[in-house]
């Protein structure tokens, strides 16, 4: 199964590992890259760009803010505009129903 994983704080980082654990293919992407590397070198492959981890049958994310939500998703280089059709979008991120 092909996962991509954006945002790899407390909470995405423990999840993204167990994916990759899991013998996940994962692709991962974050705005600072200290999870990343640690990722990278089990096994993950790096994103460059949110689009770029969009390649994936299921793309995960796990966010801080509803702002980050917001350009992750809706962006002009976000989720929406560049998954393929039948990508399922998977959003762990503590915010309210209204950001959802």
């Amino acid at each position: 199964m092909k996962i991509g994983f954006i945002g790899l704080g407390l909470m995405g980082l423990p999840m993204a590992q167990n994916l990759l654990n899991a013998g996940n293919s994962l692709t991962v992407y974050n705005r600072s890259q200290g999870g990343v590397n640690e990722l990278v070198a089990a096994g993950a492959t790096r994103a460059s760009t949110i689009a770029a981890a969009s390649k994936a049958d299921f793309i995960m994310t796990a966010l801080p803010f509803p702002e980050t939500v917001e350009d992750i998703y809706l962006g002009a280089d976000g989720l929406i505009a560049n998954s393929a059709t039948g990508t399922m979008l998977i959003d762990f991120s503590t915010n309210g129903p209204e950001t959802i």
